[in-house]
């Protein structure tokens, strides 16, 4: 057994360096070891990928200081198939940390699990956290995040915080993943702030189930855009929210996604969206089915009434 002082895995000061893990398993110390303790750590490195590797804590009933992944200063970042489960944390480190603050950068985050994740430090963390301060393209899909929990911060499962300059576009997809019995104070699902509104944004065909925070409405989502321009007309808003959610659908049946707009004017306006209970792929497909049924079901009583014509021209 590898028994560190405080990381697993370590690297700094490797701008030109990458590092790349495949199936490896990643397991926790007890909390009788009071530091942080990192499984993977990284403060300067040029290219990370990670597929097909789990971290796995000591259970949600023995809070512990462990971090899983916290990376800094990159240019990018993969994580494939990835596991992260089974942890309550005090650490004022989130679970999955990326800090993008050095270098422009990309993530790439798929078809990863992030499961039974319990954040109570005081400062609020979540099991998965971005924090960007240069050029980012990010793309989240295919993720399942299912009971991560937060008593402090905004949101139990996934949070960004934007702090980059208005002049730089950054990208964000964060598309086909499925957000289930998650919590947080705002939202229990996401929370997302941004002070660059020049960014684009898509929230496309997300699945949110039985996620709560601590108010009635925006239980899936909380939206913070702030430094906003009149490129986005405060008539218009809620649409503009609408359209970053094309596919997207939630159990609960009212005011699930919250917003607020600042305008650099010193204006705000704030508002909620209500996701269908069904995509309109999900309806479409009904139909087809219903269709195809309604088909089958005709056709056979049309082979029936041939059937039947057969028999009594044969009697006859």
């Amino acid at each position: 057994m590898i028994q560190p002082s405080y990381q697993l895995i370590y690297v700094n000061n490797n701008i030109n360096t990458s590092l790349t893990m495949k199936q490896c398993i990643f397991y926790s110390l007890t909390n009788k070891y009071k530091d942080w303790m990192f499984h993977i750590c990284i403060y300067q490195i040029e290219k990370v990928e990670i597929s097909d590797c789990n971290f796995i804590g000591i259970g949600t009933k023995e809070i512990s200081n462990i971090v899983m992944f916290v990376i800094n200063n990159f240019s990018q970042l993969i994580l494939n198939r990835c596991k992260f489960e089974n942890i309550s944390t005090e650490s004022y480190y989130d679970p999955v940390q990326i800090n993008v603050d050095g270098q422009d950068s990309t993530i790439i985050i798929k078809d990863c699990e992030f499961t039974n994740i319990i954040c109570d430090c005081e400062s609020g963390v979540n099991a998965l956290q971005i924090y960007c301060a240069q050029q980012l393209r990010a793309e989240i899909s295919g993720n399942k995040f299912t009971n991560c929990k937060s008593n402090t911060s905004e949101a139990g499962a996934f949070q960004v915080f934007d702090v980059s300059d208005i002049d730089i576009h950054n990208e964000y997809i964060i598309n086909n993943n499925t957000f289930g019995a998650n919590k947080g104070t705002y939202s229990g699902a996401i929370a997302f702030e941004t002070y660059n509104s020049n960014s684009s944004f898509s929230f496309a065909n997300n699945k949110f189930i039985s996620n709560k925070n601590n108010n009635s409405i925006g239980q899936d989502v909380y939206l913070n855009f702030d430094n906003v321009s009149d490129r986005w007309p405060i008539d218009n808003v809620t649409e503009i929210i609408k359209s970053m959610f094309v596919g997207s659908t939630s159990d609960i049946k009212k005011d699930s996604v919250y917003f607020e707009v600042w305008y650099v004017q010193f204006k705000y306006f704030n508002g909620t969206i209500s996701l269908p209970k069904k995509s309109n792929n999900e309806i479409n497909i009904n139909k087809e089915m219903i269709k195809r049924k309604k088909f089958d079901i005709s056709s056979n009583e049309n082979k029936s009434n041939q059937l039947r014509m057969r028999e009594q021209q044969e009697t006859k």
